[in-house]
Parts: C-alpha cells; structure tokens; sequence
C-alpha cells in the first residue's frame, strides 16, 4: 500500500478513515506508525464485527488538537441566536468552524 498517500489523506480530511490490516506487510505497518508519529496522527488496530466489515481494521485520524487550531480560524455559514423573551429582542453571532464544531457536540444537535 502507499503509505505516504494513507498519511497525506489522513492530513487532509478530517474524518477518521479505516483499511483492513491484512492488505499491510509488518514492514509497511512499521513505516505508517512512524510517518503518524511524526505527523501526529493517531493510528488504531480494532476488531470489526458489522454487516460492512468483519475482522480487524487499521483506523487513521488526524489527532483533534491539530484540527482544532485549523479550525479556530476559519469562518463557517453558522451563527447563533438567542432569543430574550422579556424584551423580543435577538442576539446573533456569527461562528468560525471551531466554535460550530463544539457547540454541535455540545448540544448533539438533530439537523433537519
């Protein structure tokens, strides 16, 4: 496997992405524990027992932290408003991606 590509991906999106073990050699799993380590992302060996998959799975995920910071910067389409019934007034801000991403998981907001 390209090892190199499975980093790169792994840096570029931010969600977790998952390869079945058997398709590694031992050498391959050594070289892809050491680019993660070096480009902080985190790598896990599980067990998968689904209707997608059964059997054991490498799973690839770029470490919060550093998304985090890449978030805290970027603006996003999502605001906040409050409502203040005393006096029918509405405050509003308009939130970076971070900000979104935390409230959402915060809240665990259903979407509609």
């Amino acid at each position: 496997m390209d090892i190199k590509a499975i980093i790169n991906n792994a840096i570029k999106v931010g969600h977790t992405t998952v390869y079945p073990i058997e398709k590694f050699t031992i050498e391959e799993l050594d070289h892809l524990s050491r680019l993660a380590k070096e480009n902080n992302i985190s790598l896990k060996i599980q067990t998968e027992y689904s209707n997608f998959y059964q059997g054991t799975l490498v799973t690839v995920q770029r470490n919060w932290d550093t998304v985090e910071e890449e978030l805290k910067e970027q603006e996003s389409n999502f605001e906040i408003r409050v409502f203040n019934h005393k006096n029918n007034k509405v405050a509003y801000k308009k939130l970076t991606k971070y900000q979104a991403v935390k409230i959402n998981r915060i809240l665990d907001l259903k979407w509609s």
